[in-house]
């Protein structure tokens, strides 16, 4: 434990008699990954000399602070965080611990319009505890087929414990993948045209356009089942310059949604409330739209201005920050936007792909606020960080865009040739939540 004892202060401790004791003991907690918990207080008439600190379930990578200055941190590998020695803590100071715990789990797939030797194919994309700065842990592909995998969207889930990747293709096909990209099931005469999304236990299909028909299909026997909005018709993502087609569980609400936009110009997206409490007497699903110049939460007075991301999408998803606030985010020839789901702020950055013809959705979260976005384009990968604080949980950042990678000048691909029917798709494990105790001894000092 570090000695952060000033000349002062020692003078202070030496001239005062303390009393030994137990500063801090508690039972059970259960804390989240990111969350900051106090450990140790002291008024304005008190100071501590901690001389032994247990915290039994927090260690892998806690960050313990007095105040804003960092103490020690937890190994990466130990369950426990267990120091001893002498930590001043003088009057009006707050002892932290910022929880990290397991890391999170990316297992993805990206599949490609290409095929040959040097071609992408289809490629597993690991990652593993990635943070911001991709400094934390290690990611990856690697190549399961040469041969042409062409994908007008994919999407990710679980089915029976298992993580499934799916693809759609040619307006017709569904096909099952595991997680180590080893084909399960397939099927045609699906009626999806461009998107495709998994949420509430089913995998969900949708036909191009306004309209107001969409599939339902079985994840495991991809057994299909027609659906039905009643109210307005539903935006389906658009063949090429195709925009968004996403599945999202509102907390809130208490129901899953699904989110449509035709392509990367549009100005309007739908949202179907997959809602029992809403669907007619027919048993179809309730839909809204919204536009430029509309609230997306009504009565916030915050409005969505140019929903347009240019002419093409190179793709969209949702992503939840370590913090817990869910986005939904595009990515575009001319800009990239982001929405907030709980406050409806809109945000809109020119900070484009450049892209030209693009057919799938190449956006996925592969850790809490991080997203991944694959780019016909010189074959790019651009990358995006919506956390709203640093890792360590109290430092603020802007959510931006964090990288911009050409061909050949990344590490998300085993090869680099990605042509303009790919689609990038993948299951995040998140960190669990921490339960944890503490102990800590010392000595008190009347100030």
């Amino acid at each position: 434990m570090s000695d952060i004892l000033t000349a002062n202060t020692l003078n202070r401790v030496i001239n005062n008699s303390g009393t030994r004791k137990v500063l801090a003991q508690t039972g059970e907690v259960t804390s989240q990954p990111g969350e900051v918990v106090t450990l140790l207080t002291t008024d304005a008439n008190t100071q501590y000399t901690v001389n032994d600190i247990n915290l039994q379930g927090i260690g892998k990578d806690v960050i313990i602070k007095i105040n804003d200055s960092v103490v020690m941190v937890g190994e990466s590998d130990e369950d426990d965080l267990i120091a001893s020695g002498d930590l001043f803590m003088d009057v009006n100071s707050t002892m932290t611990a910022t929880i990290v715990g397991d890391k999170p789990r990316f297992d993805g797939m990206h599949f490609c319009n290409t095929s040959g030797p040097s071609a992408t194919g289809l490629e597993v994309v690991t990652a593993n505890g990635i943070d911001a700065k991709m400094d934390d842990g290690n990611y990856g592909p690697r190549r399961i087929s040469a041969r042409n995998h062409v994908a007008e969207d994919a999407c990710s889930t679980i089915v029976d414990g298992k993580i499934r990747h799916y693809r759609i293709w040619d307006s017709v096909y569904l096909a099952a993948y595991s997680a180590t990209g080893q084909g399960i099931k397939s099927r045609g005469q699906t009626q999806i045209q461009f998107g495709i999304t998994a949420g509430d236990g089913w995998l969900w299909g949708c036909n191009s356009g306004s309209t107001s028909t969409f599939q339902r299909f079985n994840p495991k026997t991809l057994q299909r089942t027609i659906q039905h909005v009643y109210n307005e018709s539903y935006l389906g993502k658009g063949n090429n310059q195709g925009s968004y087609w996403t599945y999202y569980y509102d907390e809130a609400a208490g129901y899953g949604k699904i989110f449509g936009k035709v392509e990367g110009g549009s100005s309007t997206f739908s949202v179907i409330h997959l809602d029992d409490a809403q669907k007619d007497a027919n048993g179809y699903w309730y839909c809204e739209r919204f536009s430029n110049g509309s609230e997306y939460i009504v009565g916030s007075g915050l409005t969505m201005d140019n929903l347009s991301v240019g002419a093409y999408s190179d793709g969209s998803c949702i992503t939840t920050t370590r913090n817990g606030t869910p986005f939904l985010v595009e990515i575009g020839t001319d800009a990239w936007t982001r929405l907030n789901l709980i406050t409806g702020e809109f945000v809109r950055t020119t900070d484009g792909s450049s892209s030209s013809t693009e057919y799938g959705d190449n956006a996925a979260e592969v850790a809490p606020g991080y997203i991944v976005c694959f780019g016909e384009q010189d074959d790019r990968v651009m990358t995006f960080d919506l956390n709203e604080f640093e890792v360590d949980g109290t430092t603020p950042r802007t959510p931006n865009r964090t990288g911009n990678f050409t061909g050949n000048d990344h590490g998300w691909s085993y090869y680099y040739e990605y042509s303009d029917r790919s689609s990038f798709t993948g299951w995040l494990t998140k960190a669990l939540p921490v339960t944890h105790t503490t102990y800590i001894t010392g000595v008190e000092y009347s100030a």
